[in-house]
């Protein structure tokens, strides 16, 4: 778990390291975080279609003891956080093109502060130091990777 970070974060980057059945809690999750406090791990095994042991699992997949001490993680985050922070803004048919404009910008601004908020500077320190000590770097790309 990434601490003092935003719950929902954690599992938008842990979503690939999660089962077919976690990644449907995950989603839930996700469009749902401020009533899942409220609701019991058999209420949330319910309403995502899985057993409740799936949902133990994925509470401590993402580095939690529990389920209660996940729901009150989510409680501190949406004090913290506006939830809206991590609404992304969908584009409809009848959107106008200024707020597809706008839609996209904010859309864009929401996953660089994202993912500002994950990143382990002391980490990319070391990664920075250690490139800068190498006597050699290799660099590989495929398909659609013109930018490496």
């Amino acid at each position: 778990m990434f601490e003092n970070n935003s719950t929902i974060i954690n599992i938008k980057v842990n979503i690939n390291n999660l089962t077919k059945s976690e990644k449907v809690i995950a989603d839930y999750v996700i469009r749902n975080s401020n009533q899942i406090p409220q609701m019991t791990i058999q209420e949330l095994a319910d309403a995502t279609s899985v057993s409740k042991p799936t949902v133990s699992r994925f509470v401590k997949n993402l580095g939690f003891s529990s389920y209660r001490n996940f729901c009150n993680e989510l409680i501190i985050n949406s004090n913290t956080h506006t939830s809206e922070a991590l609404i992304y803004n969908d584009i409809k048919d009848f959107d106008s093109i200024e707020n597809i404009c706008n839609k996209v910008f904010e859309n864009n601004v929401k996953a660089i502060n994202e993912t500002l908020s994950i990143i382990d500077t002391k980490t990319l320190d070391n990664v920075f130091k250690k490139i800068c000590e190498a006597k050699t770097i290799h660099i590989f790309a495929q398909g659609r990777s013109a930018i490496v």
